[in-house]
Formats: structure tokens, C-alpha cells, sequence
């Protein structure tokens, strides 16, 4: 049997890479189909467990490095470095990866790509291959919501019109004019390359009832629903006695949301980017030692368990405040660089996150309420599209919390069952569609046209 090759292409980043996976588990079932899965080398475990061929971006993991740390929320024009940071990571990247996405596709040529609009170097080696007249069939996979217009108003800085921000958008499109010179291509403004391309097939990991303005799309956006794999997502967690321990008190919920014990798990994370926002953490601990100072509160600190998951730069702060006795941490959170995030959900009764489109995928599976605390990016639309319109919990602004806003905050959450019943119904709604299967059975009629 000759086997199709597939190539996927995605940003080496968690929220981009995981519902890929999903999705790629489910085509590396069908035996007529090969998966050559690209990206950097510390997600190699996780992209040969669909069953995929792992392939090393050049240099990536050098750059990932480089770049991998946001700049702190706190810091001066914080939104203007994390966008040049961006778009540094993507140019760079580029420089690197496109020449031997190149060589691959002529030498191995491949039946399809998939690829994640938001990564440039696809974006670059499709514009190559069509000078080339390479003819090749393409599939945009969306991890998270579609951008239009409108959401584009919402990014964390889009109204900023500060030197830093100016001086920023200037570099930018130097940085495109020289890689488009670099690539022998026609030079265009830099920002064309987060748009879809119009001709190419579209799928979108989010089910049409959570997706903003769904009606304002054409038919080629298949919204089909997430895509994660449990299969692929699966980490095992026995061997920290201490996290099991904690998840032991919580058998896995009903999507009732009730506690058999009268225990609330709270769990916290802001991704695998932003965990650098230490002191978002920080006013979540305090916030649950001084709990019980609040007066007319319907629950008592003593009542919850949390389970923060900090990342390792973050876990090495912490690991060095808690040994010299400069925090001395409440005795019901556990602080981790990171955990099983799904088995987690499973027993959560709050989820406090970043509102990346993968973890807010995820609760609603899950039927978490939420505490969104948006910091970069989409982090802002998914808040507002979550919390502001549907109700799913209460959103943040990340630079006006503090101990107090926490305390109310997660006592409003908990005890209004409206944000229970609202992520409740959500969740039903999203068990309606199997995105793995249906965007496999999408992909592979469009194999099959001529």
C-alpha cells in the first residue's frame, strides 16, 4: 500500500501544539495515512505518542530558549516587548526552518500540509513553493478562535500608540522586507501573515456555539469542535505522592460540580508562556492564607485544596523563597512547575487560568468554572467571549488583583451555581462534536478530490 504523507507545521508552543495532536492521533489511524509531525525537541515525546514521525525544526530549540520567556506584565511596555519578542521568535524561526521545509517538500513530497496560521515559516514556504509551481493541497488548522477585525481591537496594546509600540511596528515590517529579500519574495506588510488565506481549506478546534460572530464566517471554516487527545495528554502522576494525595480526596466528577466532602479543588495555571506573572501566584496565596478574615463568606479556607502549576523558571523561585524562609506556603497549596492538567480538570471545581484557548477548551470539557485572568495575545477575546458574554465565570484584569479581588472573586464562583450550570450546559454542548474525527474525515475527503 503507498501511504500518504501528511507535514504539520505549528508554533512550538503547548496551546498550539496539543490540539494538533489530537487531531494528527486521530489520522494516524487510518492505515493508508503517514504523519510527519515538525516542531522542537522537547514536545518529541509527546508528538511520537500519535503515532506520528517526529521532525526537528533547525536551531529551534536554541531559539525557543532565547525567546521563551514573555516579559512580565509589570514590566515598562510590557505589551510592545512581548509583540517584539513575537515577532522576533517568528523571523528568526523562519531564517532557520524555511530552507529545510523546502528541501523536504521537494525531496519527500508530500501529499498535504497541514499548518497553524499562526506560524510564519508556513507562511514563507508556502509563498516559495507557489513561485516554485510546486502544486501542493493545504489545510489551515486553527487552535483557537479565528481572528477577524473586531478581535484584533482586543489585543492587550492595540490601542496603545506609545513610541515603544510605533518603534516596534516599524521593525517589523524592516524584519519582513528583509526575510521576503532574504526568500526572493515580494515584499508585504508583515501582519498579512496572521490572516487566513482564502483559498485553502479551513479547520477551526472550537465548536461554532463558543466561537465569536460564527455566522460571519463562509463555509470553508469548519468549525469541528477540540481536538485534544487524552491518549496523547496522558501523564501519569503516581509517583508524586504528594499530588496524588491531594487528588486522591477528589474522586472524578459527574460534571455535578458537587463535593462529596464539602472539599473545593481549586487549581491554578497561567500556561506554559506567562508563568513568569509570579506575582499573580503570589496574591493567590495570600489570598488563601488571609481567606478566613473575610467576613460573610459562605466557605472556609480549610475547605479548599490548590494545586498551582508554575512553570520551572517560576518553581525555582519559589523552591529558593520557601528554603530561605521568606514565603512560608499554606499547608493546602501545592505548588508544582507543572501537572497532568487534564486529570486535574477532572476533579476541579475552579479553574484559575490565562484564558489560552486550549485550557479554556479543556474546562468547559471538563465543566470547570473559571477565573480568567487574560495577559497577552487571544488571552483577552477568550476572557471576554467566556466570562463576558457566556457567563462561564468572572474575568480579571491582570494588573488590578490583589489578595482581596482574589478572596471575593473565588467565593462568587463557587457559591453562584449560575457559573456551574452555565459551564455545565456548555460542556453538554461541546460533547456534541468530536473534532479529532470529524476534521480527519474532512481532511481526508479532501485527499481524496482531484
Amino acid at each position: 500500500m503507498v501511504k500518504r504523507r501528511i507535514f504539520v507545521l505549528t508554533l512550538a508552543a503547548s496551546g498550539h501544539l496539543n490540539p494538533m495532536c489530537g487531531l494528527v492521533h486521530e489520522l494516524c489511524k487510518k492505515p493508508d495515512i503517514e504523519c510527519f509531525v515538525y516542531n522542537s525537541g522537547k514536545f518529541r515525546e509527546a508528538i511520537e505518542k500519535t503515532g506520528a514521525s517526529f521532525c526537528l525544526y533547525p536551531n529551534v530549540d536554541a531559539l525557543v530558549a532565547k525567546y521563551s520567556e514573555a516579559p512580565r506584565l509589570t514590566d515598562k511596555g510590557g505589551h510592545a516587548k512581548f509583540f517584539a519578542n513575537f515577532m522576533d521568535f517568528q523571523f528568526q524561526v523562519s531564517y532557520e526552518c524555511v530552507p529545510q521545509l523546502v528541501n523536504d517538500v521537494v525531496t519527500q513530497k508530500p501529499d498535504l500540509i497541514i499548518y497553524d496560521p499562526s506560524f510564519y515559516p508556513a507562511k514563507f514556504l508556502i509563498e516559495i513553493l507557489k513561485k516554485k509551481a510546486i502544486p501542493m493541497k493545504y489545510v489551515e488548522f486553527f487552535p483557537n478562535f479565528v481572528f477577524d477585525q473586531e478581535m484584533m481591537k482586543t489585543m492587550p496594546g492595540a490601542d496603545e500608540k506609545s513610541f515603544g509600540q510605533i518603534w516596534t511596528l516599524i521593525k517589523s515590517f524592516y524584519k519582513q522586507y528583509q526575510i521576503s529579500k532574504h526568500f526572493n519574495l515580494s515584499t508585504y506588510n508583515p501582519f498579512t501573515l496572521m490572516a487566513p488565506v482564502k483559498e485553502h481549506m479551513k479547520i477551526v478546534a472550537v465548536f461554532p456555539e463558543l466561537h465569536p460572530r460564527v455566522n460571519n464566517y463562509d463555509s470553508q471554516h469548519n468549525f469541528v469542535g477540540q481536538c485534544v487527545s487524552e491518549v496523547v495528554r496522558n501523564q501519569d502522576f503516581d509517583s508524586d505522592l504528594q499530588l496524588k494525595s491531594i487528588l486522591d480526596l477528589f474522586p472524578i466528577r459527574d460534571q455535578s460540580n458537587q463535593s462529596t466532602n464539602g472539599l473545593k479543588l481549586i487549581y491554578m495555571s497561567l500556561g506554559t508562556i506567562f508563568h513568569s506573572n509570579i506575582v499573580i501566584f503570589d496574591h493567590f496565596i495570600e489570598a488563601l492564607r488571609n481567606y478566613d478574615k473575610k467576613t460573610v463568606l459562605k466557605f472556609k479556607s480549610s475547605q479548599f485544596r490548590a494545586i498551582l502549576s508554575v512553570g520551572d523558571k517560576s518553581m525555582d523561585a519559589f523552591e529558593k523563597r520557601i528554603s530561605s524562609g521568606q514565603l512560608s506556603l499554606p499547608q493546602n497549596i501545592l505548588i508544582r512547575e507543572k501537572v497532568p492538567q487534564l486529570e486535574v480538570l477532572k476533579r476541579a471545581h475552579l479553574f484559575i487560568t490565562h484564558s489560552g484557548m486550549n485550557s479554556i477548551s479543556e474546562t468547559i470539557k471538563y465543566a470547570v468554572p473559571i477565573i480568567s485572568i487574560p495577559l497577552e495575545g487571544d488571552q483577552q477575546i477568550n476572557g471576554i467571549r467566556s466570562c463576558d458574554e457566556l457567563q462561564l465565570g468572572i474575568r480579571l484584569e491582570a494588573l488590578k488583583i490583589n489578595s482581596d479581588v482574589f478572596c471575593d472573586t473565588i467565593e462568587k464562583v463557587l457559591a453562584d451555581e449560575k457559573y456551574a450550570k452555565n459551564i455545565k450546559e456548555m460542556s453538554d454542548t461541546s460533547a456534541k462534536y468530536n473534532g479529532r474525527v470529524e476534521g480527519t474525515k474532512l481532511i481526508m475527503n479532501y485527499l481524496n478530490q482531484e
